[in-house]
């Protein structure tokens, strides 16, 4: 059985977070996965949710569905800590690491929030 990451790209505007894309799904990467939260391979352990996320983020799986979707290893990255975990050959990776970058150039508090499926 394959595992799959769900992905979020949160920004803040003004007090509010905001979600773009909320729960992509990417391509499987098992060393990315181990890289960020320990899923699949050795890595650190899952950082849990943010105490703040999107609303999308949430009603994506990031919270309400959790339980009964088989939800796992919630967790978060700063944009410096995605781009230390990712592969340099993922495309899907390296397109969040760049809008996430673009949002920060532009003055934005910005997060990836992730979590597993099985």
């Amino acid at each position: 059985m394959g595992c799959d990451i769900h992905v979020t790209l949160e920004s803040k505007d003004d007090d509010e977070w905001w979600s773009l894309g909320a729960g992509m799904v990417l391509d499987r990467n098992y060393r990315t996965f181990a890289n960020l939260a320990g899923v699949r391979g050795d890595g650190p352990p899952p950082k849990g949710l943010p105490d703040k996320i999107s609303w999308m983020a949430w009603d994506k799986g990031g919270g309400k569905e959790s339980l009964e979707g088989g939800f796992h290893s919630h967790s978060w990255s700063t944009i410096e800590e995605w781009e230390e975990a990712i592969d340099d050959d993922a495309p899907e990776y390296q397109a969040i690491l760049a809008a996430a970058k673009t949002l920060q150039s532009h003055g934005r508090e910005t997060k990836i929030v992730f979590w597993f499926d099985n």
